[in-house]
C-alpha cells in the first residue's frame, strides 16, 4: 500500500477530520517507521509504523504508556487501538519538536532530564520486586534461548552470562523491595531532543513497569562510549552529578548500586543483541552500520571481562 493510502487510512480510523498537507520521515528505527504529519486543522502528529520485522507488541506497550503520562516533553496518545493498515500495527500520536542530539547533553540539558525523567518515574503500579532471571530471558529470548546464552561461542560474553546467573540471587537482592516504576526502556541519546536548555524524550516502544535505575543504564555508561554515543555516552562525574542532583531534587530516588547492577545487565544485553545482529541477523543492514556494531561488540565485551576481573 503506498504510504499517502496508509495516512489517509490512519487519519480516517482515528476519526480526524483534517487533510495532510506535509509529510516527512523522522530517523530511522530498528522496529518502526515514524512520519510527521501536518493536518490542516493545525494539528501535528507522528505516525509510527511497525517495520513488520517482529516486535509488533512493542507499540501496544508505548500506548499504555503514553495513555498515563502527562509530563512535559513526552508525546501524548492521539489513537491506538491495536488495528493493522496494510499488515502492520500503528499509533498516532503528538509531534514535540526539538533537535536530535549531535554529541551529547549539556549540563543544563541533563539537568532537564534528571527532573523529566523524575516525573516519569513517579507513575507507579503498586508493586516491588523486580525478577532479575526473567526480565534478562524477556530482554533476550529473540536472540537465543537461555541455554544456548550459557554457552555462548564468546568466551568473553559466555563468561559475564554466567557470572550473571551464578550471583542472580545475590544480585536480586538489590531489587527485591523496589517499587516498580513506569521507565522509558531506552533513554539513549537517539531518543532526546532537545530545545535551548529544555528536553523531550519519545519513541515509547520499550517503556514497562521496572526498577527506575534501569533508564540510567541506557543513558550512560561511565567507562566505555557506545554506538558513538548515540546509544550510551560515557558520562563524566560532572554530567553525572548534575543528572544524579536534579533527578532527586524533583523527588527521585537515586540508589547507585541498583544503578551499577543494571550497567552490567544492559551491557550484557547489548552485547548478546551486537553478537546476534552481526552472525545471525537476516535483516539487511548497510556497511557503516555493520562496522559500527562489530567495533561496539568488542568495545563492550572488552569492558565486561574487565568489569568481572575488577570484582573477582
Amino acid at each position: 500500500m503506498l504510504l499517502q493510502n496508509i495516512i489517509k487510512s490512519a487519519i480516517q480510523r482515528a476519526g480526524i477530520e483534517s487533510s495532510v498537507h506535509e509529510v516527512r520521515p523522522l530517523g530511522e528505527g530498528e522496529n518502526n517507521d515514524s512520519y510527521f504529519l501536518a493536518l490542516d486543522n493545525g494539528q501535528r502528529l507522528v505516525l509510527r509504523i511497525n517495520k513488520g520485522m517482529g516486535g509488533d507488541d512493542l507499540l501496544s506497550d508505548e500506548a499504555s504508556a503514553l495513555k498515563v503520562l502527562n509530563v512535559p516533553g513526552v508525546p501524548n496518545l492521539v489513537y491506538y487501538d491495536n488495528s493493522v493498515i496494510d499488515g502492520r500495527k500503528w499509533i498516532l500520536e503528538t509531534y514535540v519538536s526539538g533537535e536530535p542530539v549531535e554529541n551529547r547533553l549539556s549540563l543544563d540539558q541533563l539537568r532537564s532530564a534528571g527532573k523529566m525523567l523524575a516525573g516519569i518515574h513517579s507513575h507507579k503500579n503498586h508493586k516491588t520486586g523486580i525478577d532479575l532471571e526473567f526480565l534478562f530471558s524477556e530482554f533476550t529470548k529473540s536472540f537465543g534461548s537461555i541455554d544456548y546464552l550459557k554457552q555462548h561461542p564468546d568466551q568473553r560474553l559466555r563468561s559475564a552470562i554466567l557470572a550473571f546467573f551464578d550471583n542472580v540471587k545475590i544480585n536480586s537482592s538489590l531489587v527485591a523491595s523496589v517499587g516498580q516504576s513506569l521507565i522509558h526502556g531506552d533513554a539513549t541519546m537517539s531518543n532526546f531532543l532537545t530545545h535551548d536548555d529544555q528536553v523531550a524524550l519519545i519513541d515509547w516502544e520499550f517503556s514497562r513497569f521496572s526498577d527506575p535505575m534501569q533508564d540510567f543504564s541506557t543513558m550512560f555508561y561511565e567507562d566505555i562510549i557506545y554506538n558513538k554515543g548515540k546509544w550510551r555516552i560515557k558520562i563524566t562525574p560532572e554530567e553525572k552529578q548534575a543528572l544524579k542532583q536534579a533527578y532527586i531534587e524533583e523527588g527521585g530516588d537515586w540508589d547507585e548500586s541498583r544503578l551499577q547492577l543494571w550497567i552490567m545487565i544492559d551491557k550484557i544485553c547489548a552485547s548478546v543483541f551486537l553478537y546476534w545482529r552481526i552472525n545471525t541477523c537476516e535483516w539487511p543492514t548497510d556497511q557503516d552500520r555493520m562496522n559500527q556494531y562489530k567495533l561496539d561488540y568488542e568495545t563492550i565485551c572488552n569492558s565486561l571481562h574487565k568489569n568481572l576481573a575488577t570484582s573477582a
